[in-house]
């Protein structure tokens, strides 16, 4: 047996193959579908299209042959990358190079091979589409040997296309990540101006309207200032401070460090109950004062937002289940009509949210129940 030489431009032959990251990728039905043509045209039980590695033949289709890869010093495909033409073994046990090879000793009984080069784009030899079979052969045809050169081609553009795809799919991945970081930007400074317009509403406005009130109160024990138009006076002035109350907890919803988010979160939920007049169950629900402020105003915007999509959705029915342990786990799920498209901004905003915690946001396709269900993993460490 004759191992194969190494190729004058081995450096730039490997460089150019981990270029393509085609080594121990998966199955792909457009080259398993060339190997079978190939062993179609040429009458051959056996087929692979392979790759060159430094010390091994790496098979990513095949016909009829188990192994995913062999030494490259044993293999046939090893001499053909060396030259420019379809190399044709009608016998093996007559050719010098493999009459004792373990393949055809033994293995997988070669008999037969034929293999055309497969080249890259840079015109370096990467592998072969070969056929083989276990019956030797007195011919080869010129129209056998011209199908197999252009499968060869054919292989080489399928490597063409699959590296332009993942140039493109890293490129949309990077564009991605940076819009994801400029929507995170985004929310954190929109959540920095609320808890700034929040501290104002509470220290300024809360503040004065909660003195006034007390005057007013103190006012109305007086016996000469009993007029019914200071009880009214002071009902409005109640109202004022109930709406600047709802106003700042709609904006952050919380100026403390340290609020328990269960609470707020239930009485969102009561509001959404009252107001949209949809059926809203929550399950053990954990009391959440002990976690950290970005996280609970992260939850509570989450809610507010699957319940904003839900009302949209058309929900009759909305199922909240969190359940705390290492992680706080949340479960939504509603009945409404999904649509992701129309809602596109909100469940992007809804998606960049849930990062900015490391949680990131899965979707459960609609359940027996008919309900959309969405699933949130957040680290409390």
């Amino acid at each position: 047996m004759i191992e194969p030489r190494i190729a004058l431009d081995e450096s730039k032959r490997i460089n150019d193959l981990f270029s393509y990251d085609i080594l121990d990728s998966l199955a792909e039905q457009d080259f398993d579908d060339l190997a079978k043509l190939a062993a179609n045209i040429c009458h051959c039980e056996m087929a692979s299209i392979s790759f060159i590695d430094k010390d091994r033949q790496w098979f990513k289709s095949t016909v009829n042959i188990s192994e995913r890869e062999t030494s490259r010093k044993d293999s046939f495909c090893g001499h053909t990358i060396l030259e420019d033409k379809v190399m044709i073994v009608l016998d093996t046990k007559q050719d010098e190079r493999f009459w004792d090879n373990p393949n055809v000793t033994n293995g997988l009984s070669i008999a037969f091979y034929a293999g055309a080069t497969i080249y890259s784009a840079a015109g370096h030899a990467l592998g072969t589409i070969c056929v083989l079979d276990k019956t030797k052969k007195t011919a080869f045809s010129e129209d056998q040997i011209f199908s197999l050169k252009i499968l060869a081609g054919q292989v080489s553009r399928l490597l063409q296309l699959r590296l332009k795809n993942k140039i493109l799919i890293d490129q949309t991945e990077k564009i991605v990540a940076t819009e994801r970081k400029l929507t995170e930007m985004h929310i954190r400074k929109h959540d920095s101006d609320n808890k700034m317009f929040a501290t104002e509403l509470h220290e300024n406005h809360l503040q004065t309207l909660a003195t006034a009130k007390l005057y007013i109160e103190m006012a109305e024990q007086a016996k000469d200032l009993s007029d019914p138009l200071l009880k009214k006076g002071l009902k409005n002035i109640t109202d004022v401070i109930e709406q600047i109350r709802h106003l700042s907890k709609k904006i952050t919803p919380t100026t403390f460090d340290k609020a328990d988010y269960s609470s707020l979160i239930r009485e969102l939920i009561q509001n959404y109950t009252d107001e949209c007049h949809i059926d809203i169950d929550i399950f053990a629900a954990p009391l959440l004062r002990n976690i950290s402020q970005p996280v609970g105003l992260v939850v509570y915007r989450i809610t507010e937002q699957l319940l904003d999509l839900s009302y949209e959705a058309g929900a009759k029915t909305v199922l909240i289940d969190l359940k705390l342990d290492d992680t706080l786990n949340i479960s939504f799920s509603h009945n409404g009509k999904l649509d992701l498209q129309k809602h596109e901004w909100g469940y992007s905003n809804l998606h960049a949210r849930a990062h900015m915690i490391n949680a990131p946001l899965q979707y459960e396709s609609m359940n027996e129940a008919g309900f959309h269900n969405f699933q949130l993993h957040i680290p409390l460490n």
